[in-house]
């Protein structure tokens, strides 16, 4: 996507041994924005489940199933 660009990111961690400390990451700039809008359709077209995912609430939506080729 051509929007989209390469950003340094930093993230918290624990080591095996107990230290903390921080990983570098790469990540690309709002790669997921996009989703919001694209909720009602997904909802319409009824493809999405919905569920948990440990303590955060998940939707799962088939790549395949979404671009018509089921």
């Amino acid at each position: 996507m051509p929007h989209l660009r390469e950003l340094p990111d930093r993230y918290p961690i624990v080591e095996r041994d107990g230290s903390r400390g921080w990983r570098a990451v790469a990540k690309t700039t709002k790669c997921s924005d996009g989703f919001v809008r694209l909720q009602r359709f997904v909802d319409a077209a009824a493809v999405v489940r919905h569920g948990q995912v440990g303590n955060a609430r998940a939707q799962l939506l088939r790549s395949a199933t979404w671009c018509g080729s089921r």
